[in-house]
């Protein structure tokens, strides 16, 4: 199930990067498929710690044998437990996990880093735009009319009066 919601929200994600994305669609989905990935490694961690303690208990189950018995015997006791199972769990959701990456990676990852370079670079074009506009402003003859409205009227030294 968890691999299934993992490749929905995935292609759910590459949807969303072709044409003009939803910044916070993006950002949840992204994040989304990150839960998915790290939920599937999270099951292979709880379930070695399950099979390890099955194994334990089947294993030292009575007290008194584990601590007559030879290491051999205990040792079988533990893989007939299921501990090699329960270890096995744990390579199963790394190596998902892993995997889930990559395919992320893979099918989403030059769009995903597009989209947040882009993100990153609307700032600075943000502040470009405000610089040239304070330029063409500042390079206009006085008394001109912009957007903004007319110019204030210039001061000149021989008309201004002091307060008085």
């Amino acid at each position: 199930a968890v691999l299934g919601f993992f490749l929905v929200h995935l292609a759910r994600l590459r949807r969303l990067l072709t044409g003009t994305p939803d910044k916070r669609a993006v950002v949840e989905m992204d994040q989304l498929t990150d839960v998915w990935i790290q939920v599937f490694v999270g099951i292979g961690v709880v379930w070695t710690a399950v099979g390890m303690r099955s194994a334990l208990q089947v294993a030292l189950a009575d007290p008194e044998d584990a601590l007559s018995d030879t290491a051999g015997s205990v040792l079988k006791r533990l893989v007939d437990g299921g501990i090699l199972l329960a270890l096995s769990t744990t390579i199963v959701g790394a190596v998902g996990g892993y995997l889930m990456r990559l395919g992320k990676t893979l099918y989403a990852g030059a769009g995903l880093h597009d989209f947040y370079e882009s993100l990153q670079r609307a700032d600075v074009r943000e502040l470009v735009e405000t610089v040239r506009r304070l330029e063409s402003r500042l390079a206009a003859p006085v008394g001109t009319v912009s957007s903004a409205g007319p110019d204030p009227a210039p001061i000149h030294p021989d008309t201004a009066h002091a307060p008085g």
